[in-house]
């Protein structure tokens, strides 16, 4: 087969975005050892997500990805605490609420002025009330932890996008020898 009719590129390999993605989710795989956490998924899928072509917009990503974050996880706390006192919550009413509750929470986010944070807001949200639902683990410290994970990949993320495999930019002077 003639190399221009395949469909693959057989002549990739992995350049410096793609191995700052795997050293941040190293990263947070190892802190999620060391700290002895039960999963590492949210701060791995943080890490993920912020890592970006350049440093500030890793920063950005990183800040929406906080704020949806917060956002998301007040939005899954209320809906998880209404599936506590709601009879027969994640039968019809799931249906009618959850939806409703993620209209409210892109509203409250276009009005706070974060519309770069809905999507984020939206995805912890779903995740956070999918996952939990049904769930007999304290609602407060499951959100709370799931948060916590989120901002440990952004912070993660950021110093690696920042320090590792980037080279001195083009057109700057070297610093004169002995200063």
């Amino acid at each position: 087969m003639i190399r221009g009719d395949c469909l693959m590129d057989l002549t990739y390999r992995p350049g410096q975005r793609a191995l700052k993605t795997v050293i941040a989710v190293f990263f947070c795989l190892l802190l999620g050892f060391i700290t002895q956490r039960p999963t590492a998924l949210y701060a791995v899928i943080a890490a993920i997500l912020c890592i970006q072509p350049t440093y500030d917009k890793s920063k950005q990503i990183g800040l929406h990805r906080i704020l949806g974050t917060i956002m998301g996880s007040v939005f899954s706390f209320i809906a998880l605490e209404l599936a506590a006192v709601i009879p027969h919550y994640r039968d019809f009413w799931f249906i009618i609420l959850f939806p409703l509750l993620m209209l409210a929470l892109i509203f409250v986010c276009n009005v706070l002025r974060i519309k770069d944070s809905v999507a984020p807001s939206c995805v912890i949200f779903s995740v956070i009330v999918f996952l939990h639902a049904g769930s007999t683990l304290d609602t407060l410290p499951y959100v709370f932890e799931r948060m916590i994970e989120t901002i440990i990949g952004v912070l993660i993320a950021l110093p690696v996008n920042r320090f590792f495999f980037n080279p001195r930019p083009k057109n700057v002077p070297e610093p004169p020898e002995g200063k």
